[in-house]
């Protein structure tokens, strides 16, 4: 299960927001958590499995092919500046 949908401490809505079109496509389940029925658990489908499989591996692609024309080190150097940058305290990510 995703960082999205485990019990980060986002509001109910963004959840819905967020998980209520993947579960009309399949891509998710939701149901109440144990324990706490006012909250909704959401769990990737054997689908949504599925799909963020092929989703990696067409990002991996184009990540080989943007890099390609770099050296390895120079490949190394800019992925890692990069996630410095998303990783950084104060860093906004989704």
């Amino acid at each position: 299960m995703s960082s999205e949908t485990q019990g980060s401490r986002s509001s109910v809505g963004v959840h819905d927001r967020r998980a209520g079109p993947r579960s009309e496509q399949g891509l998710v389940a939701r149901h109440p958590r144990a324990g706490d029925r006012r909250r909704n658990v959401a769990e990737l489908t054997d689908a949504g499995h599925d799909t963020l499989r092929r989703a990696s591996t067409a990002s991996d692609a184009a990540e080989r092919e943007f890099l390609a024309p770099l050296t390895p080190q120079a490949a190394r150097q800019l992925r890692n500046s990069l996630q410095a940058l998303v990783t950084r305290p104060g860093s906004q990510q989704s």
